[in-house]
């Protein structure tokens, strides 16, 4: 989506690796903004990075532009700025999810962004300490671990009833891929029931022994809710990188626009 800022036309010289090309390139890129993913420049990783909004200065080191990472990670060039270094290490990775980035997930609603992360830091360690807990493994606590898990899968539901809010039917189904959230939620919620209550083989009695079990089906449906979370978040995220990844458009203009 092209920005509102002012832009200006500029010479790109050629890349010096490539012989084959040797006439120049010509891009447009916002005045004063990052610089032209086409453009095989020398450019710091700690330069312009006024469209992540970071002020600490250790985020820097985090964060590169387009031009700067490997060739192998340069998927797309019409993002340019915000883009996590590969840094071949799980903490820096965890590190990364304490500020912004072009792979956040709530850069436009940090509010919300601090609520739906908390409830389902909740829920996701309070259900690891019923899995590991001794006592909670008794068939008395089955229906704990089935709320349990069933409140942790929907903490990726709530957000998605909020988009329809948010943003209509029409824009959620891009904006939060509501399909796909749709199936997750029904995988989880179906696979968490049938666990508790113990169906089909209740129904059944000796007959699912070996084959289609209560628990094998719950977590065959997990894996499909997963699945299709994967997928939706991964549309969603396109979805946002191609429309709105400034956020310098207003949702209800998001909305207009999209149903015109």
């Amino acid at each position: 989506m092209a920005s509102s800022a002012s832009t200006t036309a500029h010479e790109v010289h050629p890349h010096t690796q490539d012989q084959t090309n040797p006439s120049p390139i010509y891009a447009i890129k916002p005045a004063g903004d990052a610089i032209d993913p086409q453009d095989g420049g020398s450019s710091s990783i700690t330069d312009d990075l006024s469209a992540i909004s970071s002020e600490d200065d250790a985020v820097k080191g985090y964060l590169c532009d387009w031009a700067d990472l490997p060739r192998w990670m340069q998927d797309n060039p019409a993002i340019w700025t915000g883009y996590r270094r590969p840094t071949f290490s799980y903490k820096k990775c965890i590190a990364s999810l304490g500020f912004l980035h072009n792979e956040s997930g709530f850069y436009c609603h940090k509010t919300w962004q601090l609520i739906y992360l908390t409830l389902i830091t909740i829920f996701g360690v309070a259900t690891i300490v019923a899995v590991i807990r001794p006592e909670f493994r008794t068939p008395h606590y089955r229906w704990i671990r089935s709320y349990l898990f069933l409140a942790l899968g929907l903490c990726g539901v709530f957000p998605v009833i909020h988009g329809i809010i948010l943003y209509g039917i029409p824009l959620a189904q891009k904006a939060v891929s509501l399909n796909y959230m749709i199936c997750m939620g029904s995988s989880y919620v179906v696979g968490a029931l049938m666990y508790a209550s113990r169906t089909p083989e209740r129904l059944f009695p000796g007959k699912m022994d070996h084959f289609g079990a209560s628990h094998q089906i719950f977590h065959f449906l997990v894996l499909v809710g997963c699945l299709s979370h994967f997928l939706g978040v991964t549309k969603a995220m396109a979805f946002w990188h191609d429309a709105n990844h400034t956020c310098a458009i207003p949702i209800a203009q998001m909305r207009i626009d999209y149903l015109t």
